[in-house]
Parts: structure tokens; sequence; C-alpha cells
């Protein structure tokens, strides 16, 4: 998903609303800004495996 598409997705929604992630075992965690990553270069580092669209 690129920056564009998620900025369209979350256009959708009031902008009081919580944004949530898979948690680490279970659940779900709020989003924070230092656990975002951006940018192949980290994706890859962190060892991420590429979505189809990428290994084209």
């Amino acid at each position: 998903m690129t920056t564009e598409e998620l900025i369209q997705l979350l256009a959708q929604y009031p902008g009081d609303l919580r944004v949530m992630v898979q948690g680490y075992e279970e659940g779900y965690d709020d989003l924070e800004a230092g656990r975002v990553v951006a940018g192949e270069a980290n994706v890859k580092r962190l060892g991420f495996a590429p979505s189809k669209e990428e290994k084209q």
C-alpha cells in the first residue's frame, strides 16, 4: 500500500477515529508514529517478504 492509498482509505473515516494495528501476540494495539516503517530499504532490512506486485 502506498501513502496515497492509505490517505484515501483513512479519509473515509472520522478524523477522531483511533487507528489500530494487529498486536504482537493477539488483539490490537494503537498505531504509534515510532512503529511506522516507511520506504523499501527499511522493509527489506526488516525481512518482510515482498508482495506479488513487488516480485514482478
